[in-house]
């Protein structure tokens, strides 16, 4: 399922400012996968149920999470048994992050702000 971005002619409705992806995929044992990156994105994958192995060398299980090292063109997987996971990435933002529980900002002022906000009741309600 492709989530956010596009991949193999599918593409997701959901509208980005940055260029990203997210793609929700599902492997049976045995499947291999050559998914294409932009070598400038962060990537990462994060496993579900199952084992797969990533990149031809890192063995991946059960709810672990696999960094992707920026620079080459595809992630590649090869599921050890039926697998299910995510795959996330986009371009790097290069801004500063600054976040206090559920805010993330990029100063301390703008942190502020939120919880003035939040505390007002000016963020909405569930």
């Amino acid at each position: 399922k492709v989530m956010i971005g596009s991949l193999n002619g599918c593409a997701s409705p959901v509208f980005t400012f940055t260029p990203a992806f997210y793609y929700h995929i599902t492997l049976p044992s045995g499947g291999r996968l050559d998914l294409p990156v932009d070598p400038t994105h962060n990537a990462f994958a994060h496993i579900i149920e199952g084992k797969l192995e990533g990149e031809g060398r890192n063995l991946l299980r059960d709810e672990q999470l696999a960094l992707y090292e920026r620079g080459g063109d595809v992630m590649r997987f090869h599921a050890l048994e039926d697998s299910e996971f995510l795959v996330l990435g986009g371009q790097p933002l290069n801004e500063p992050l600054v976040s206090y529980g559920p805010f993330v900002m990029n100063s301390q002022d703008q942190i502020n702000a939120c919880i003035r906000n939040y505390r007002a009741g000016k963020m909405g309600q569930l």
